[in-house]
């Protein structure tokens, strides 16, 4: 036996059931298609694209790195450690200014924000 304070709220569902009761499916599948929705926004964004071509290329996944460097899916095609030489030199890079920002506020007792930060 159940407890159910609504069809969408059953306490004891996931002890009592040996599958996912159709309100729960629906549940699932709404916040699945909400995240996938904002997924795709959210690179159509980044990559200054439409949500319609994002969802282009997922339908035409997978792609050979070379088919999604040629599409425009990517920016750049690299091994595993030229990302991270490249990484690596961008987070020190960052470090190195942040530290000067820091230190031009900072080491003068000014409140103001130097040039390097804004």
């Amino acid at each position: 036996m159940s407890v159910a304070i609504s069809p969408y709220k059953g306490f004891f569902d996931s002890l009592t059931r040996n599958e996912i009761s159709p309100e729960g499916r629906e549940q699932l599948e709404w916040l699945l298609d909400s995240r996938f929705s904002q997924y795709v926004e959210t690179i159509a964004q980044g990559r200054r694209t439409t949500a319609e071509s994002v969802q282009a290329m997922i339908d035409a996944s997978p792609l050979s790195a070379a088919d999604a460097l040629d599409a425009g899916y990517v920016d750049a095609v690299m091994t595993e450690e030229r990302c991270r030489l490249i990484s690596a030199r961008s987070i020190s890079s960052h470090k190195r200014a942040l530290n000067e920002c820091y230190y031009a506020t900072h080491a003068r007792n000014t409140p103001s924000i130097s040039r390097c930060c804004r």
